[in-house]
Parts: C-alpha cells; sequence; structure tokens
C-alpha cells in the first residue's frame, strides 16, 4: 500500500479575495503573516507571571495591549484571565512548544487558535467613519487611545477590535464571520467610493 502524505495548508477564509487595498480615505490588508495564540491563567498568580517573563511577554492592563518580541508579538487582553497573543507566522510553534514546557505544572494553558481569526489592518481619514456604522463603541482616539483593545460587534458579527497605533485598527473576526465581516465593511465603506 502506498504512504499518503497529507501536508497541512494555513488559509483563510477570505484567501480567495483581494484584501490589500490602499488609499488615503480607506485602507485595508489581511494580515495572513500572524499567529494567535491564547495564554490562560490568573493575573495575580506570581508564578504565571515569571513564567510569562520566561517567555519575554508581559501582561496587559485590562482592555489593554502590551507590545513584546522587539515590537514583533503583541499581547492583548481578552478577560480577566484570557490574554492573545499575536506573533508572526513562522515563530508560531516553536512559542508554543516553549510556553507548553514553562507552563508545565501551572494552573495555566497555552492554545493555538491560527485557524480561528482573519486580521484585518485598517487605516486612512475615513476609518473611523465607516466602523461608526458598523459598531456602536465610540473608537475615536480619545475614547479609545492606542493599545487600548476591546471585544464588541462589526454588525452582527463578534470582533476584537485592537488600536496599535493612533492611526490605525485592526479587526479580529472569528474564521466563520470573515466573509460576513468583509462584506459589511465593503458596504459601509461604498459611500468613500472605497469599495473593498
Amino acid at each position: 500500500m502506498a504512504e499518503t502524505t497529507i501536508e497541512n495548508a494555513y488559509r483563510t477564509p477570505l484567501a480567495q479575495r483581494q484584501l490589500d487595498r490602499s488609499g488615503t480615505v480607506w485602507s485595508v490588508k489581511e494580515r495572513r503573516d500572524r499567529g494567535f495564540v491564547v495564554l490562560r491563567g490568573n493575573n495575580d498568580d506570581r508564578v504565571f507571571l515569571q513564567a510569562l517573563a520566561t517567555l519575554d511577554l508581559s501582561l496587559p492592563q485590562p482592555v489593554s495591549s502590551s507590545t513584546n518580541g522587539g515590537g514583533e508579538r503583541t499581547l492583548l487582553w481578552v478577560s480577566p484571565d484570557e490574554f492573545l497573543l499575536l506573533l508572526p507566522l513562522p515563530e508560531k510553534d516553536a512559542f508554543i512548544e516553549r510556553a507548553e514546557t514553562v507552563f508545565r505544572g501551572l494552573h495555566a494553558a497555552v492554545v493555538d487558535n491560527s485557524g480561528g481569526y482573519s486580521c484585518l489592518q485598517l487605516a486612512g481619514s475615513q476609518v473611523l467613519a465607516v466602523l461608526q456604522k458598523l459598531c456602536a463603541y465610540d473608537l475615536g482616539n480619545t475614547a479609545f487611545p492606542s493599545g487600548r483593545v476591546l471585544s464588541s460587534h462589526l454588525a452582527k458579527a463578534p470582533v476584537i477590535i485592537h488600536r496599535p497605533d493612533p492611526h490605525s485598527l485592526q479587526l479580529l473576526i472569528r474564521f466563520s464571520f470573515a466573509d460576513y465581516g468583509w462584506r459589511v465593511l465593503s458596504v459601509a465603506a461604498s459611500e468613500y467610493q472605497a469599495v473593498v
């Protein structure tokens, strides 16, 4: 009997769409180069915090993020005991292996969720106007400054919104809602002649 080889393929639900649209009014790009790793642990547990330091991570404050690893890794606060690490996709497997070793024996967990999210990077002078049509939360720089994170909705799709800097936003949309999210963004952006 011939041996069958199965190769893993990382493919987002938006892989068939042209997502790299640039402009000063509206810009959107899917970040297909990111891995997503869920870290769970008690943020009051000194041993857990030491384990994170061993991994070159520091816990963000509630509804915030912390950037680590020379700016390549961002740890997002999701809930009091859940954090989402965004890191370069090629580093993901090595990080998970190291984290599993560091967390061994602790009340902590590490889970690869890279197959669970699409990450859209949004920018442009009208990005807030577009998102205000789809999200009830005030995403302006005063109410939602750089480093802030929140879980909300993009129309009817659950989404994690992160502001990495004053000029852009990241939307983390579950794979099962990614195409829907893309379509509602397209409709919301159409008045700015930025049909995505």
